[in-house]
């Protein structure tokens, strides 16, 4: 049964190779972004869970107003002080800056 399978498809690659190359190509793209996403939704998943207390992580952004609305995750250094001196709910405050948000 598989060698009939096999037969009829070697001769439907010999009667139409553009139309099995366009197939292949297709399917082969189409199985990369597939996995491209997966991947990026895992990662996305996956974010500050290391941590034991991932579900009591926040992060504070800003909402800067030019042309469209950007989220921004810049701010002062002390408003992590201010959180934890005015809310008793904010247990620590950690400041994170990276350089490539600098620029």
């Amino acid at each position: 049964m598989v060698k009939n399978y096999i037969k009829i498809a070697i001769r439907s690659i010999k009667k139409q190779p553009l139309f099995f190359l366009i197939n292949v190509f297709g399917l082969a793209i189409g199985m990369a972004c597939s996995i491209l996403i997966l991947m990026w939704v895992r990662d996305e998943l996956s974010f500050d869970r290391f941590n034991k207390n991932y579900d009591n992580i926040y992060r504070i952004t800003s909402e800067i107003q030019l042309e469209s609305i950007t989220p921004f995750g810049m701010h002062d250094a002390l408003i992590g002080d201010i959180l934890v001196e005015k809310l008793p709910e904010v247990l620590e405050s950690a400041t994170y800056t990276s350089w490539c948000d600098l620029m």
